[in-house]
């Protein structure tokens, strides 16, 4: 489920009554900001040089690659989008045009944007809506892997029990018990609006034969197997309408010709989703030369992700948590493991998320003898004679416990090898661990998620702390497998679900997040990877979006 890193790399305005809340959607004009003042160029192809292993092979909104968004977030648009313009997300209009709670957080209707048509000219209101909700409930049992789990009650259920058309634009979603996340879920790609004249109603896209037919500001035009993929402007788009003649998806056989044409400015783009593994796994490639070109441009953002060291709550008590929390050398992490391509994690509520906060909480930093220190303070057997120094030189003490095989615990650390990242950093685990006493053996994939170290990550599939607090440390989670198990913080989850009040479920996440950081201690949080982007200083008008990527408002200087 979700973005989970496994492989080479994946406020709201809400004005409240009681406990009624009502989103005020402010009016910005075809998504996140408005270029009214900005005296644009036009034409141009814009080419986007795609990474070789990263073929787009799925264009369905609930089987589409990670890839494959680049396709669907331009040519089918969501009811609602998050905007950053203010830093953090502010849930604002796109199809619809404003949402309001009922009572107890069991309905939620939207109005619609009137006077939209798909490309196909199917008119775009209530009845389009429904069509494509009821298509994805339907569709729920014959997806392999994809994106059907994101509408799946905790408990399992549909979130949604019934989706009604109250009026040609109103649609209202019934759904099956209280939850508040859906709102920030109608922000994601597998609920974008499909046009239900051209899509088929019972099966999933045909990538090869099929058609993609949205409301966007691009129209899919054409696909050459293994070489490109093209997007052309839509004439009629209900918003501002993009400036470039075409967009191109196009595909090269190795790293080299793709850096190649990249010096060479025949593409505009490197693949943004993949621009931070190729600079990783490709070091000979040098990202600080091209910051200094003036032909090119590098921006960064960090999108709401995190990399983790979780910790067996069963078989790791608190104290030695904290201890490994302390014990952990962050800075070498992302100074030299990742090439500085990331930044210190603050949160299991990663910024870009609702309710995120990274600078209230006593997150553990690397101390060597505070490590120490916490083991000695609970006399640790095997730690009497020790000193809670901060010497780490071959054959200091603590880690002379290790090498004469008499070690205070052995911990296995389980973790991908194939993420140049994951077997790097177990590496560090284990020689970082023996400063404190500790026996690491680094065993790869034999345990999954083993019992006691398991090295992974988070990428948030959209802006709400729920969807990954809940999987990540529920008790009764599937992929809670740092096994944690806290009532109070249960409670919390389970509250922060149904709670409409902007401010109170702002507390909520506050409390969670203090929970997990300062008492529980469940992961060692590491860092949090930036993401890439690498484009000619031509191009213009790029907006980064930490979950989608929107070439509408791009243009040629």
């Amino acid at each position: 489920p979700g973005k989970r890193v496994t492989l080479a790399d994946h406020k709201k305005s809400l004005i409240g009554g009681g406990l009624v809340a009502v989103i005020a959607i402010a009016g910005i004009v075809g998504g996140i900001y408005i270029f009214s003042n900005i005296d644009r160029g036009g034409g141009g192809t814009l080419i986007v040089g795609m990474e070789p292993g990263y073929i787009i092979d799925e264009i369905d909104v609930l089987t589409h690659t990670f890839q494959g968004q680049y396709v669907i977030d331009q040519v089918l648009e969501t009811l609602f989008i998050n905007s950053y313009s203010g830093g953090q997300p502010q849930f604002i209009s796109n199809l619809a045009t404003s949402g309001v709670w009922n009572d107890n957080a069991t309905e939620f209707t939207c109005t619609l944007r009137e006077n939209v048509r798909f490309h196909d000219e199917t008119p775009f209101n209530a009845t389009a809506v429904k069509w494509n909700f009821d298509r994805n409930y339907r569709l729920r049992n014959e997806v392999g892997y994809g994106w059907d789990w994101l509408f799946i009650l905790p408990g399992g259920h549909w979130i949604v029990n019934e989706t009604q058309v109250v009026d040609e634009y109103t649609v209202k979603f019934v759904l099956n018990e209280p939850f508040v996340p859906f709102e920030q879920l109608l922000t994601h790609p597998a609920t974008s609006i499909a046009s239900p004249t051209s899509t088929p109603a019972n099966s999933f896209i045909d990538f090869l034969t099929g058609d993609l037919i949205g409301t966007g500001p691009f129209i899919y035009y054409e696909y050459e197997l293994n070489v490109a993929l093209t997007m052309s402007p839509n004439p009629n788009y209900w918003g501002e309408k993009p400036k470039i003649d075409k967009l191109i998806l196009k595909y090269y056989t190795n790293a080299t010709t793709l850096w190649d044409a990249l010096l060479a400015q025949d593409i505009s783009m490197l693949d943004p989703y993949n621009a931070r593994s190729f600079f990783i796994n490709n070091p000979d490639k040098e990202l600080e030369g091209l910051r200094s070109d003036t032909n090119f441009v590098v921006q960064e953002i960090v999108p709401p992700n995190f990399r983790y060291l979780s910790m067996n709550n069963k078989n790791i008590n608190v104290t030695m948590r904290k201890a490994i929390s302390y014990a952990l050398n962050y800075s070498y992490m992302i100074d030299e493991i990742t090439l500085n391509l990331s930044t210190s994690t603050r949160s299991p509520v990663p910024e870009g998320t609702l309710y995120s906060n990274t600078t209230a909480f006593d997150v553990p930093y690397y101390n060597i003898s505070m490590a120490r220190k916490i083991l000695k303070d609970v006399g640790w057997p095997g730690t009497a004679g020790l000193t809670p120094n901060d010497i780490v030189s071959a054959g200091n003490e603590w880690e002379m416990l290790v090498s004469n095989d008499t070690p205070l615990e052995i911990y296995n650390v389980t973790y991908f090898p194939g993420v140049t990242e994951f077997n790097l950093t177990s590496i560090l685990v284990q020689d970082n661990l023996k400063q404190i006493g500790i026996k690491v053996e680094r065993t790869g994939l034999n345990y999954w998620p083993g019992p006691h170290l398991l090295i992974l990550g988070w990428i948030l599939d959209y802006a709400d702390p729920h969807i990954s607090i809940f999987s990540d440390f529920y008790s009764e989670s599937g992929e809670n497998w740092a096994q944690v198990n806290d009532s109070l913080l249960d409670q919390w989850i389970e509250e922060g679900v149904k709670e409409t009040d902007p401010i109170l479920r702002k507390q909520l996440y506050y409390q969670i997040q203090e929970r997990l950081i300062e008492e529980l201690y469940p992961y060692a949080w590491t860092y949090g990877k930036k993401q890439i982007y690498v484009y000619i200083s031509a191009l213009k008008g790029w907006q980064p979006h930490p979950f989608k990527f929107l070439f509408k408002m791009v243009y040629f200087d």
